[in-house]
């Protein structure tokens, strides 16, 4: 059964076999239930920086790495 992974914002659905490549990666495994339970709305452009980290998070991006970057960094990489 394929398995849908998040890695900084990007989406993919992979082979089972392919699991431990993705992890060694630094991607993240999550089962489409739980991307789609889970989904966050991408924040208004006025928004906190916090408001974007969580976001980010919320992509896939560990929260060290989303609170190492600039709150223009993130819209830049999250944004429109």
């Amino acid at each position: 059964m394929p398995v849908l992974y998040h890695s900084a914002g990007r989406r993919r659905v992979v082979p089972d076999h392919s699991e431990k490549a993705y992890k060694a990666a630094g991607w993240q495994i999550r089962s489409p239930e739980q991307s789609d339970a889970g989904a966050a709305t991408r924040p208004d452009e006025t928004a906190l920086k916090a408001g974007w980290v969580d976001f980010a998070v919320s992509e896939g991006m560990g929260r060290s790495e989303a609170e190492a970057l600039t709150k223009a960094e993130l819209k830049e990489r999250f944004g429109a």
